[in-house]
């Protein structure tokens, strides 16, 4: 009749989903606002030239993501960690591993991003781009934080499930 406990969801795993799944929901008004306030991305490849402000929803629907838009490879990476995570093996460390290390770099490129130095102290009319800002680079030390605490708990369950095996076959 109840749930099995293989079939219970950590609680840092559903935290852990849940800061990530805020990062993907933060995605849409990111793009809203970059394409109304005129907002590319700094970061192109050799032998591109930088994207003008009214280009920005092509840089989008593209692929190459915008000043406040993540581009498809770490937003596709993510998923996959995520998918990874969810599975009490030893795989779902290593989606939370991966989501740990790439949620750092994500907001290093938020950082890095001219609009995050540009934008503050913000007027009255970039409120809504200091916002965006803010939270696309809380979020992934959010996400950072709850990996950390999800890969804690995972090595306290191995070690408890360990010490209840020794405990039975000792007896």
């Amino acid at each position: 009749m109840g749930v099995e406990r293989s079939e219970v969801m950590r609680p840092t795993t559903k935290r852990l989903l849940a800061a990530c799944g805020l990062y993907f929901a933060i995605q849409i008004p990111g793009a809203i606002v970059a394409v109304v306030y005129g907002l590319p991305g700094d970061f192109v490849l050799p032998g591109e030239e930088p994207a003008k402000p009214d280009e920005v929803l092509g840089e989008i629907l593209s692929g190459q993501g915008a000043a406040l838009v993540a581009p498809p490879p770490p937003l596709i990476a993510l998923i996959v960690f995520m998918a990874l995570a969810l599975s009490r093996r030893w795989w779902g460390a290593i989606g939370a591993v991966g989501i740990c290390l790439l949620s750092p770099l994500v907001a290093l490129a938020m950082f890095m991003e001219s609009v995050s130095r540009e934008i503050f102290p913000p007027s009255a009319s970039e409120i809504p781009v200091a916002l965006m800002v803010a939270f696309l680079f809380i979020v992934p030390l959010l996400i950072f934080v709850s990996g950390v605490l999800d890969i804690l708990y995972r090595a306290g369950a191995r070690k408890r499930g360990r010490a209840l095996t020794a405990g039975s076959t000792g007896a």
